[in-house]
């Protein structure tokens, strides 16, 4: 199976896509992981991809499809796949059919997560993501076993720099205008399955892994 987990920032896709993919088997690609990976290069792209990332500016459809699609079509040959993050645009959703569909692939369901603005913020005032894996966690809602420290790999935790209020209240505004289109998109297609992401984090989990396993049956 392919598919995509949407949402807006902080909403908890990284958390959610990291449960899901222990539990079948799946590859996690993150294009934020993949985009942020790249922009600690020291080179042209690398440098104006960290500028952009700092200020919570939506990446460019050619950067992010250049660099994002080649991750996916090689781990759609693999196994199954979860997208955390990507597409974000109508524009890179039709990109990412049309690539698929030269594989004799294509993506099986878009899983949507909302929360309200405040509750987004106040989730991502206390996130804590992994350097090393790139796993999420949460002072209060998912704290690590250990403080500071990954359960999954042992990796240093650290607070994004983009996870700034006003950072965070520029890329919902980002979100509602340009991603938020693909819900339509995806609706339109009948792969659309909404959850409410509100809700405590094992109760989301159960939400999201029984609509998969119904799609697989």
């Amino acid at each position: 199976m392919i598919a995509v987990l949407l949402g807006p920032p902080g909403v908890g896709k990284g958390t959610q896509a990291t449960r899901l993919t222990d539990a079948h088997g799946w590859r996690h690609i993150s294009s934020g992981d993949v985009l942020r990976r790249e922009a600690e290069l020291d080179t042209p792209r690398g440098r104006a991809l960290k500028e952009i990332l700092a200020t919570g500016r939506l990446v460019p459809d050619d950067t992010t499809l250049q660099i994002v699609l080649d991750h996916i079509l090689k781990a759609v040959i693999e196994r199954g796949v979860l997208l955390d993050g990507f597409p974000r645009t109508v524009v890179q959703a039709r990109a990412l059919d049309a690539a698929l569909s030269e594989h004799d692939r294509k993506l099986d369901l878009a899983l949507l997560l909302d929360a309200d603005v405040d509750e987004v913020a106040r989730r991502i005032s206390g996130r804590l993501t992994c350097r090393r894996c790139g796993a999420v966690y949460h002072t209060t809602y998912n704290p690590p076993k250990a403080p500071g420290v990954c359960d999954r790999c042992g990796g240093e935790l650290y607070h994004r720099s983009d996870d700034d209020e006003a950072t965070v209240r520029h890329r919902m505004a980002v979100y509602v205008r340009d991603t938020a289109p693909l819900i339509d998109y995806y609706e339109a297609q009948g792969k659309l399955e909404r959850v409410d992401g509100g809700r405590p984090i094992d109760e989301v989990y159960a939400s999201l892994d029984g609509i998969i396993r119904g799609a697989k049956v």
